[in-house]
């Protein structure tokens, strides 16, 4: 438990940091080590940790986190990618929780999460870029792209202590009993309420470049699709974790367990996230 908090204490602050930062580069970079850890966790546990091609693929998402997503005429390409994301994502966790398909095509198929993760940044930066807060002026701080990832992660956070509180006082009913055992449908229903209730209640406090605040309502359906699809993403890699035979993906984050342990339930959420407000600023 010690090391669980220590790492939350060192985390959450390099968090808040990089999403109040006037540049969106420490914002990249978080994403980018998130994505490179990701891969390696995914291929020592595959077992494929050393094999050339492994580290070819990533080495195509370090150039895609670094290459800047074109506006080309009115097409906005990160909406299209955001929308092609969501809609191949189920056929995508087909293709990596299959055991019959061979490691390459699982490896590729892996490729895909982590690149809506670079969907989701690419998005946010066209869409929320240069906002401000609206916080008080002594608080206050310049925000960019990072405003809607501090919301994002505060339903995040939120969510998954209200699970956890209210699974183990109140949870009898098993929410995937095959895949995760600790989970309940009670907690999953904690989970979307304190989500939605934070997004509903932080939306206010964050505003674009144009003086237009986020606000409740959009901040409430932020919080109901991490409220949702966080949990998808969960059950997901635990699904995988339980294929495998491993109870951690890694041990990266002390008290944690490893990255895909921390950050499953950005998989869906994120780039659903990220479509909502490149809909929204059509």
């Amino acid at each position: 438990m010690l090391a669980r908090v220590a790492t939350a204490v060192v985390g959450i602050p390099v968090l808040v940091w990089v999403s109040i930062s006037t540049s969106v580069w420490p914002l990249r970079l978080m994403i980018l080590l998130i994505g490179a850890a990701m891969f390696w966790e995914f291929n020592s546990v595959e077992g494929v940790a050393k094999k050339w091609w492994a580290w070819t693929l990533a080495l195509v998402l370090i150039i895609v986190c670094l290459l800047p997503v074109p506006l080309i005429g009115e097409i906005r390409l990160d909406f299209v990618f955001a929308i092609a994301f969501i809609l191949l994502l189920p056929f995508d966790y087909i293709l990596l929780l299959d055991p019959e398909r061979p490691i390459v095509t699982r490896q590729f198929a892996w490729l895909f999460l982590p690149l809506g993760l670079l969907t989701w940044l690419r998005s946010i930066e066209l869409t929320v870029h240069s906002g401000q807060n609206n916080l008080p002026a002594d608080l206050g701080a310049s925000i960019t792209d990072g405003s809607v990832i501090l919301l994002l992660f505060l339903c995040l956070w939120a969510g998954d202590t209200a699970a956890f509180i209210i699974g183990r006082a109140f949870g009898r009913r098993k929410l995937a009993a095959a895949i995760s055992p600790n989970k309940t449908w009670e907690g999953a229903i904690a989970n979307f309420v304190a989500a939605s209730v934070v997004g509903f209640a932080v939306g206010p406090l964050f505003g674009d470049d144009q003086g237009s605040p986020i606000g409740p309502y959009l901040g409430l359906g932020v919080g109901a699709i991490v409220g949702v699809l966080g949990q998808v993403g969960d059950l997901y890699e635990s699904a995988w974790k339980r294929r495998l035979g491993v109870k951690d993906s890694g041990n990266l984050l002390p008290g944690h367990g490893g990255v895909l342990d921390r950050f499953d339930s950005l998989l869906y959420s994120a780039p659903a996230v990220a479509t909502l407000f490149a809909l929204v600023r059509l």
